[in-house]
């Protein structure tokens, strides 16, 4: 599917999060990692790309946003 119908831009990006997803995710099935695919969708509210290399700096959409990406942060990191 990467390479069939992902854009050029994105390849290598999407290639090493697949990698990644497979070490990391519980159902091999349809590995993932939502607190890194989820992280992608932020880049793009605060930044207006999802690619780390074309990021510039933007007001974020809203308040709500902020919110909700601390949101994600918090549920998603490791309970001690």
């Amino acid at each position: 599917i990467i390479e069939k119908c992902a854009h050029p831009m994105y390849k290598d990006q999407l290639k090493d999060y697949f990698q990644h997803a497979q070490r990391v995710s519980f159902g091999l099935h349809t590995p993932h990692d939502l607190k890194q695919a989820l992280s992608w969708h932020v880049r793009l509210q605060e930044t207006g790309s999802m690619h780390p290399d074309h990021q510039k700096i933007k007001e974020p959409i809203s308040k709500d946003t902020e919110k909700a990406a601390r949101k994600i942060d918090q549920t998603a990191a490791p309970k001690k």
